[in-house]
């Protein structure tokens, strides 16, 4: 029942940080030791005397069971050749099934062929490309002043201490309609357009419902109850939206991880999503360094947000107003160049992701928790939700909501069954 220090030298390192993978072995059989029974001296380590600690106590392997001959291997890999995780998605599925496993490969470069200093657009449609977002600590949400906070003491986006402990891979974009096409076989965009003319647009709509994503059938698969499951049962039938015949019932995620065995694809929580967001940029609103608090944003109700319309794509620059009226509009629901936009056409952050103010508003694990929040280690939001109306966390604004709407601390929740015009995820895989 004892935990179980590993201690070990990490030498020849080079100057570069390294993730270290443990493998047990005992009676010459492998064992299946799950990640969350480790801690320690894992992920981005440098040269020198180090530790990993096991809890057997999280696994099956307590004092009920006798392990001979164990042995603990240990592996490490670079981080700095680890900087980007690509999927390449090129064979997508067929009849909603997953065809292929997806090859993974990884790279220290944007893949920049056309010499824009941007990723090419096959990373936005046949493939997705994931940033590597190291461990840290930053300041969560927003003072009681700033301008556009919602609601009274206890404010739902007051200030507070996070810790994230451990590395993950944030997508550098939001899911695409082609993304989702590669996944599931059908558009993923179902209010602008399902051609390859936007393709390039985030996916939104009914098929990005949180339930879709993750699977709405009992408590079982409701994080954070059971982590990271997602409902993965063929005996369960719901109608197909390509053929209109029943259909084995398997979330989008769960599709997706079929290609992909190995690796936790799934939401980020909420303040992995914001840790992303601000990218080392803590207090500003936005992650230019944008006041929202100042007279010139606040007078720039009816024009381009100053600032802002260089990060984001909100009301103030893809519908129109009109004056006579005082009314908004969305001209072209068919076009580009009104609602949402191809995602990466604005400034990115300095971690290299897009799209984090503006185009969709983005869906996060955690069910919405309107108390007041506290400092906390790697938070997962409550563990049912707290509200008379289970409601989950989204972040980020949408193409049609006020920039106010999509600050970094701003927070909005949403009946995880419903989904909207201006409502998408960005995908993270989590190394737990």
């Amino acid at each position: 029942n004892a935990k179980v220090n590993i201690d070990y030298v990490l030498t020849e390192a080079d100057g570069k940080m390294w993730d270290v993978s443990v493998a047990f072995r005992a009676g010459g059989e492998t064992l299946d030791v799950p990640s969350a029974s480790l801690s320690g001296d894992r992920y981005s380590v440098s040269a020198g005397q180090r530790r990993i600690v096991w809890d057997p106590l999280l696994t099956s392997y307590t004092n009920r069971s006798v392990l001979a001959d164990l042995e603990i291997t240990l592996s490490a890999e670079s981080v700095d050749e680890k900087r980007y995780l690509i999927i390449d998605m090129t064979e997508g599925a067929v009849n909603g099934k997953a065809a292929a496993i997806w090859p993974v490969s990884y790279t220290n470069e944007v893949v920049d062929a056309d010499g824009d200093g941007k990723w090419d657009r096959e990373f936005k449609t046949t493939k997705m490309v994931f940033r590597r977002i190291e461990a840290g600590a930053f300041t969560m949400g927003v003072p009681m002043t700033e301008y556009g906070t919602h609601g009274k003491a206890p404010v739902p986006e007051r200030q507070h201490q996070v810790v994230i402990s451990r590395p993950f891979y944030m997508g550098v974009f939001p899911l695409t309609a082609k993304q989702f096409r590669q996944v599931r076989a059908y558009w993923g965009n179902t209010t602008y357009g399902k051609s390859e003319e936007t393709s390039a647009h985030p996916a939104n709509g009914g098929g990005v419902t949180y339930n879709a994503l993750r699977g709405s059938v009992g408590d079982g698969i409701n994080w954070p109850t059971t982590m990271h499951a997602v409902l993965d049962d063929p005996s369960v039938e719901v109608f197909d939206k390509t053929s209109g015949s029943p259909a084995n019932n398997m979330s989008f995620l769960a599709w997706f991880r079929r290609h992909v065995p190995g690796l936790v694809v799934d939401l980020p929580t909420e303040a992995q999503w914001e840790y992303c967001c601000r990218a080392g940029t803590s207090p500003h609103s936005f992650y230019n360094g944008v006041n929202i608090d100042s007279s010139e944003y606040q007078a720039s109700v009816t024009l381009p947000a100053p600032g802002i319309e260089s990060i984001a794509r909100t009301k103030n620059n893809s519908q129109v107003y009109d004056a006579d009226t005082g009314k908004w509009s969305t001209p072209e629901a068919d076009g580009t160049e009104y609602g949402p936009c191809d995602v990466g056409s604005y400034d990115p952050n300095d971690w290299g992701l897009y799209d984090m103010h503006g185009n969709v508003n983005e869906l996060c694990l955690d069910w919405f928790n309107n108390a007041t929040l506290s400092d906390e280690t790697d938070p997962k939001g409550p563990y049912e939700s707290p509200e008379s109306t289970a409601r989950r966390v989204y972040r980020g604004g949408g193409f049609s909501n006020w920039p106010s709407d999509s600050r970094a601390g701003f927070r909005g929740a949403c009946n995880p069954g419903l989904g909207y015009a201006n409502f998408g995820c960005r995908l993270a895989i989590h190394l737990d």
